[in-house]
């Protein structure tokens, strides 16, 4: 797994340091070069009259930086996604949360152009990329390789962007959506007959704001268990994007709730308080195991929380409320070992 890190940091830092050099040569390329495309497009200019589409003030060195970033994502998506598939060579998880932060920045930096990229002409782009590289002095260039770039990484199945009168994440098929719905529900089942048939163990477990700010580290195992479905409310969400300037644990709690969104680890109830949240997750279970025969004989909703007495008094049945640093250890020493597995 090392060997592999270090040929792919080789490999990223030969790419810049080839993109470099074309960049620093490209004052040396053949002036006679540069004249003709010059003159050339001067030519087009006089025999069409019309009047070209104003291209937005833009940041040079930035367009070009974005196109080298479309560029290495149109190259290195396919082998990304085949060794995102292949179960012997897994990649660490903070690769995975930078390329998505990376994704993230990207997509925010083309919608900014979006209307220049939509009007300008990528005609040839490719070729004068390979010959020319980057330069610094053709601001007109630098918007039409952007342009390239990111209408061409937006082709590519597995990119992680596309195109849709603006630029957004790639979404899933029609068919892998209904795929994640039925093993969703199937998981389900099988997590409350697992929970029905347990002296204590929850079906679902509702986090709170604070348990999310100040014990993050904590709540990853237990999200990530295949014995447990995980619950934020709507109303934690927007209180953690509300706070996201004003506390530093903020932010990683969100990013670690979008990375948990997008792999199907947790599950967003729209609800204006616990409360409302648990009533419905409790009501929810105990229809379902009415319907089978069994009626619980504990609680199937656990509300994780980093100070009790602040609920003490709610009281709602079939849930329990459950200090986080209790609820992990009674979870992690629990007498069944589907308890601990793990997806």
């Amino acid at each position: 797994m090392e060997s592999g890190n270090g040929e792919a940091a080789q490999f990223f830092s030969e790419v810049i340091r080839i993109r470099r050099r074309r960049a620093s040569s490209s004052s040396d390329s053949p002036p006679g070069s540069r004249t003709r495309s010059s003159s050339s497009s001067q030519e087009k200019s006089e025999e069409e009259p019309a009047d070209p589409q104003p291209v937005e003030e833009v940041n040079v060195i930035g367009s070009w930086l974005l196109a080298e970033v479309c560029e290495w994502l149109f190259h290195i998506s396919p082998q990304l996604h085949t060794l995102k598939n292949r179960k012997k060579t897994p990649i660490p998880a903070a690769l995975f949360n930078a390329f998505h932060s990376l994704v993230d920045k990207l997509i925010h930096q083309l919608n900014r152009l979006a209307k220049a990229l939509r009007t300008v002409d990528d005609v040839d782009e490719e070729i004068y990329w390979l010959l020319y590289g980057a330069s610094v002095l053709d601001d007109n260039r630098a918007i039409r390789q952007t342009a390239h770039w990111a209408f061409k990484l937006c082709v590519v199945e597995t990119a992680p962007i596309e195109y849709a009168g603006y630029f957004r994440r790639r979404g899933p098929s029609s068919e892998t959506v209904e795929l994640q719905r039925k093993m969703a529900l199937l998981h389900t089942e099988n997590v409350r007959r697992e929970a029905i048939s347990s002296q204590w163990l929850p079906v679902y477990v509702v986090l709170d704001y604070d348990v999310l700010i100040q014990c993050l580290k904590t709540v990853c195992p237990i999200v990530n268990s295949t014995s447990l479905i995980a619950v934020i409310p709507s109303f934690v969400l927007r209180k953690l994007d509300a706070n996201k300037n004003l506390c530093s644990e903020a932010r990683p709690a969100i990013r670690m709730c979008e990375m948990w969104q997008t792999r199907g680890r947790i599950r967003v109830v729209e609800a204006s308080s616990h409360a409302e949240c648990c009533s419905t997750l409790a009501d929810s279970v105990t229809t379902v195991s009415d319907v089978n025969g069994e009626p619980p004989t504990h609680a199937m909703v656990a509300l994780l929380v980093e100070d009790l007495e602040s609920f003490q008094d709610m009281r709602i049945p079939s849930v329990a409320i459950y200090h986080i640093e209790s609820f992990f250890e009674r979870w992690n020493k629990g007498s069944s070992s589907s308890a601990r597995r793990t997806r």
